[in-house]
């Protein structure tokens, strides 16, 4: 998790989920003053990568306890080289999702060809952006779960089994990265 303008107040597991819905946990991140823009998101190897080469969908479930809607956005930046970060593609993708109601779940999705990706074969970062003004005091909550890449058209169930093999070849390569816990569909940051 990245955020810009100052660090988070905090990030939490809960248990405030989409009713119905397979996660026990979502991550629950808590806004603080000054904070502008907040990424949530994964890091794959190129090794990974590489077998996605076709169409794919990138969908999560964001919870909004923010006192207003936003429109967060998907975000995939790639390196410049095979799984080194020092030097990046910025905003290979910068695309806006579904806007998301205040006290509300919404899931997010989109439909993209990664072939199209400058660097694409040296890895990708996909993230969630929550946009600027969304989390700028510590009263204002957003929650994700769900986190999922899948290959196809069409977004489906999640299903925990099938991510924790998608994503059992993702490297963390930062000092600061989250880290997609799989057995529940939580993500959670760790700290290397």
């Amino acid at each position: 998790m990245r955020s810009a303008g100052a660090g988070i107040t905090s990030q939490s597991q809960s248990t405030t989920v989409p009713t119905n819905y397979k996660s026990f946990y979502s991550l629950k991140i808590r806004g603080k003053a000054s904070v502008t823009t907040v990424n949530i998101g994964q890091r794959l190897e190129a090794n990974l990568i590489r077998r996605l080469r076709r169409q794919l969908v990138f969908s999560a479930w964001i919870y909004n306890d923010t006192g207003g809607a936003f429109t967060p956005k998907l975000q995939i930046v790639t390196p410049t080289a095979s799984d080194t970060w020092s030097g990046v593609n910025v905003a290979a993708l910068d695309q806006a999702l579904s806007s998301c109601a205040n006290g509300a779940w919404t899931r997010v999705c989109f439909s993209f060809d990664p072939t199209a990706y400058t660097d694409i074969v040296n890895g990708a970062e996909l993230s969630i952006q929550i946009p600027s003004g969304s989390l700028d005091a510590d009263t204002k909550y957003v929650y994700v779960t769900q986190f999922q890449l899948e290959e196809g058209r069409l977004v489906t169930d999640f299903d925990v089994v099938e991510g924790a093999l998608r994503f059992a070849n993702s490297q963390v390569a930062s000092n600061q990265v989250v880290t997609r816990i799989v057995s529940e569909g939580y993500l959670a940051q760790r700290s290397l």
